[in-house]
């Protein structure tokens, strides 16, 4: 009897078990038919506006996504200068699944992402930034909408200088614009050629006169750019104009290459490399470049980088394409609009790590750590930890016009430093009303 009653109850404790376990594998089914089935983009293609001047290791990253998702790319490399080029398209009502695009307040306004380009906010590498990258969001998307996504390091904007002439010539890092101009006299009565300028390319100019800005706004840079921007002040204030005017002391004083109205970014690495010239304003792109093309033991032992301002080693920085800034134009194909936020998780996670290695840079995600194994890059990383300020684009509100082109023409001499200063604020000044933004209806 007492043998029954015990088999009952397990029979009971059995059915109950079983009872429970059915209740949660309904529950289970229940949530698992509320997640939406991962759709297959196996054959899609995604046009892609590119940069034409990005690295290597980006090639191979979307050769990668090709493979490994089955969506195809075609890949439009934009004509230099990029801007101009992918704006003229824009402005025609082309529309790009993909794009490179300079994440800067300046250059987002011209293609009013908010309308314009897909809100990526739900996606997985909004919450996968390292602590000390967080900023990258905050900055650019205040009211917490993601447009895009900056997936490498910070570009860093320093000077590149050849290793074996600064030994053959015992030179020391300046420390200072004046330093420097020492450094660029005693290299040219040496019979070699100091520096080398991009004119025909336009855009390197910028290197030129942008990292010697940040001295100036980098100790309050809120209250700087909230004058800036509401019109209290402009471009012919002394942070811009004393830089403008030391890049002409530097052309006056014969430091750049004699064809330089000829000049290529291109032909700057030869250049350097080769020891035709000292030294090349540049971002740490350019030492990945060099690599690509010659290894990184030569680079490491050729190539050096160090940071420059007008008062001190401090370095300029900035979140902009080549590469690392991509956004998601909308088209109204709804197939392609999915398949190309496939493409922005990949590039943030099942590629990154690899993409990160290539690059040769820190990585911005967590999990993925990398060993820079460039030296000139982890030189300008150094300088970049120690003291550094915003690349003047990042914070601007308006467009301030073509800021390369008015610095090609002061370089052909067809334009003064003040000429270029007058034409950025007039072009912001101009932006500025018709966005209406606040400060500027009287001015």
């Amino acid at each position: 009897m007492s043998f029954m009653l015990t088999v009952i109850g397990c029979k009971e404790e059995v059915a109950e078990e079983v009872e429970e376990v059915a209740e949660e594998v309904e529950e289970a089914a229940e949530e698992v038919g509320e997640v939406e089935t991962k759709q297959d983009f196996t054959g899609v293609t995604l046009t892609f506006w590119m940069n034409s001047a990005s690295p290597q290791a980006y090639r191979d990253l979307y050769d990668r996504f090709q493979e490994d998702t089955g969506i195809m790319l075609e890949i439009i490399p934009s004509a230099e200068p990029m801007e101009e080029t992918m704006l003229a398209k824009w402005a025609s009502g082309e529309r790009p699944d993909i794009m490179d695009w300079h994440m800067t307040g300046n250059w987002w306004v011209q293609i009013n992402a908010p309308e314009n380009c897909q809100d990526i906010s739900d996606l997985p590498f909004v919450d996968n930034y390292k602590p000390e990258y967080e900023f990258i969001n905050e900055q650019l998307f205040p009211d917490g909408k993601i447009y895009g996504v900056n997936f490498a390091y910070p570009h860093i904007i320093g000077v590149a200088y050849n290793k074996e002439i600064f030994k053959d010539l015992n030179l020391q890092i300046p420390g200072n614009f004046s330093e420097f101009q020492e450094l660029c006299e005693t290299i040219k009565e040496a019979g070699i050629t100091p520096l080398y300028a991009g004119v025909q390319d336009q855009w390197p100019l910028q290197f030129d006169v942008s990292t010697l800005v940040s001295d100036y706004y980098k100790e309050d840079p809120v209250s700087f750019w909230e004058k800036m921007n509401t019109g209290e002040t402009n471009y012919l204030q002394p942070a811009f104009l004393e830089p403008l005017e030391a890049v002409q002391s530097n052309i006056d004083a014969g430091y750049y290459q004699d064809n330089m109205l000829v000049g290529t970014f291109a032909d700057a690495q030869t250049a350097l490399y080769e020891g035709e010239v000292a030294m090349f304003y540049a971002n740490e792109q350019f030492p990945q470049i060099l690599s690509d093309n010659y290894g990184i033991d030569e680079v490491n032992k050729k190539i050096g980088m160090f940071g420059l301002s007008m008062n001190s080693n401090c370095v300029t920085w900035g979140l902009w394409s080549p590469g690392a800034a991509i956004t998601l134009p909308k088209t109204g194909d709804a197939t392609r609009e999915a398949a190309a936020r496939e493409f922005v998780n990949y590039i943030t996670g099942l590629g990154y790590e690899k993409f990160a290695t290539d690059l040769n840079l820190p990585s911005v995600f967590k999990g993925v750590e990398v060993d820079v194994q460039i030296e000139p890059i982890a030189e300008l990383i150094e300088y970049f930890v120690k003291d550094s300020g915003a690349y003047h684009p990042m914070l601007v509100d308006a467009p301030y016009g073509t800021f390369e082109l008015w610095l090609s023409e002061m370089f052909a001499g067809s334009k003064t430093p003040k000429d270029v200063a007058q034409s950025l604020s007039d072009a912001l000044a101009e932006n500025a009303k018709k966005l209406g933004l606040p400060g500027w209806e009287n001015k």
